[in-house]
């Protein structure tokens, strides 16, 4: 949940909820 909420609106995307989170951990 933690990392759900620090990524952004657009991340949430299916096709961009993976790639934004990757990105969003480092």
């Amino acid at each position: 949940l933690v990392f759900g909420k620090y990524t952004p609106p657009q991340a949430k995307v299916e096709p961009l909820y993976p790639k934004g989170l990757r990105v969003s951990i480092p």
